[in-house]
This record gives C-alpha cells, structure tokens and sequence, in this order.
C-alpha cells in the first residue's frame, strides 16, 4: 500500500490502488469503501448499466429517475461498459487486471472461469491481483450455486430470526443488510489482503460468504447457544436495559443505545442530560445504584 508522501501532507490511505467493480447488488459498497480511502475504482457493467443503476428507491431528477441504491453505492467511481462474456471483453478485461491491484465480483461461481478470466488466469496475467468473489454461500460446499435474495441470506445466516416482535412472525431489516454486511467484510478482507501483498508480492483469492458474514453480526446469540445451550429470542422493541430501548417522548418516540449495550460514558451523560433538564424525577437518575448494570436491567 502506498505510504504517505513527505512534507507535511499525507496521501489518501489507498492512493494509487485501483480497484475494477463487477458486483450487481448492495455488493458495491465494498468498493465505495475503497473509493472512500482514495483508491481509483472502476465500475464495468455491460451495455446498458448493472441493475444496481435501476434499484428503488427512485428519485426524480432534471436528467429524469435515479436509484438512490445506484447514486450511493457507486459514488467516486468511474464507470465503462464491457461485455465480459465475449472474447474481446474479456481480453479487455484482462489488460485492465495486468494494470490493477483489485477485482471485486458478484457472479455465480465458476462464471468468471467459463468467460476464461477465472483467477487463475488473472494470475498470470498480474501476480498482484487481489480478486474478491462475494456470493450468497461462498465458492464450494452444497450450497455455493444457490440463488439468494437480500431476505433469504438474513434467513440463512439467522439474523432474520431475531428481528420483530415475540407476538408475530420475523421483519427483515431493510436496505439489503445481507448483501451490505458482506461488502463490509470484503472491503476489510481487501485492506488485509493489500498489507498482506506488501510483504509477498503476491495477491490471493479472497472467498466471501454472505450467510457466513451474517452469523458473524448475531453479537452473542451463537455463543449463547453452544455455551449455555440458550436460544436467543427476538424482543421487538423491549428494553433489554435502562437507557436501550425504544422510550415514547412528548412528540412521538426515541431509540437509544445507551448503557452497557453502547458505553457506560454514554449513560452517564445521559441521564445527567435528563437531570439538567428539569424533567420531573430526573434527578433520580444521578444516585449510585443506576450505575449498576444489573439495576439497569431489573424490571
């Protein structure tokens, strides 16, 4: 990775890197991160545009409807079209990998290999690459040519099963959290894999599994299960704590995070905001024994 330049002013953390886009969904955030920290990215969709470009929400502009998925996801890139599935596309493609340091694709596994640009043959072409292949289950195992949505990756990785209320059925969260968790985790396996390319010279294939990311953001509820054999249940907007909840305030609700759930410095001050106000009871709040988390957590 590029190191910062002298006299007085650092470079961006990624100068110098560039980065080619292939994926299709909320994928493309991974390298909106990388774009982020300064490195070139190159969006390539074939003719057209990817379907992240037609994504809802839609906005009305003068230059007429634009997905706000596509307006987010792909800002500071640059962008071209190539047909990667055609000889002339895909040696294309391979004259761009031979002049980059990283490829971020969302295709099917064993896609890129049939078009005769699987990793193998990027490889050859730049020993450097660093080809990140993020798919709904991963590139081998039962399940690695499943189709997904967003809402059957939060199924499969769990995370589906502790959102909503006790009383009703599971709530998808919103927003492609699937796929988004998983650009997150490629993004940071990229930034590994760049620090790991400075003592090597050489770059890797990097195997990203949504599901697998999924479980890793479940916070305790796995190790509730094989440590205590207790299965974490969905409590909708329930306080698990004083200070975390959902709290009805004069002009409608709040949602806070403020307690052991978020930082002990975050309910100190809190609850001193709420005495300094003159709320009714307020006060009440600075004695010691709201510092006490298992308090906190009583009925």
């Amino acid at each position: 990775m590029p190191s910062p330049s002298s006299g007085g002013t650092e470079r961006a953390a990624l100068a110098g890197i560039r980065v080619l886009d292939l994926a299709d969904n909320g994928v493309a955030y991974a390298s909106r991160l990388l774009a982020d920290l300064g490195a070139e990215v190159i969006r390539i969709e074939p003719s057209g545009g990817g379907a992240v470009r037609h994504a809802p929400p839609l906005a009305q502009t003068a230059d007429g409807a634009v997905s706000c998925a596509h307006a987010f996801w792909n800002a500071n890139k640059k962008s071209i079209t190539l047909e990667l599935g055609s000889p002339d596309g895909a040696r294309l493609f391979g004259d761009l990998v031979a002049r980059s340091d990283v490829v971020i694709e969302t295709f099917a596994p064993g896609k890129l290999a049939a078009w005769g640009i699987g990793y193998e043959t990027l490889k050859e072409r730049n020993p450097g690459i660093i080809l990140v292949s993020v798919t709904p289950y991963g590139q081998s195992g039962p399940c690695a040519k499943f189709r997904a949505t967003d809402l059957t990756l939060l199924a499969a990785g769990g995370l589906l099963s502790l959102g909503g209320y006790p009383e009703i059925g599971p709530v998808a969260v919103a927003g492609e959290q699937g796929f988004l968790a998983a650009a997150i985790f490629g993004a940071v396996a990229t930034l590994k894999a760049l620090l790991e390319r400075d003592d090597t010279n050489h770059g890797q294939w990097l195997d990203v599994s949504a599901q697998e990311c999924i479980a890793f953001a479940l916070e305790d509820a796995i190790p509730e299960w094989y440590l205590a054999n207790s299965i974490r249940r969905r409590t909708g907007d329930q306080a698990r704590e004083a200070g975390t909840g959902v709290y009805p305030c004069r002009d409608g609700y709040i949602s806070m995070v403020a307690g052991r759930l978020g930082t002990a410095k975050a309910f100190k001050t809190l609850v001193q905001w709420i005495a300094d106000s003159g709320t009714p009871g307020g006060s009440e709040l600075l004695d010691a024994r709201w510092q006490d988390f298992k308090f906190r957590q009583s009925p």
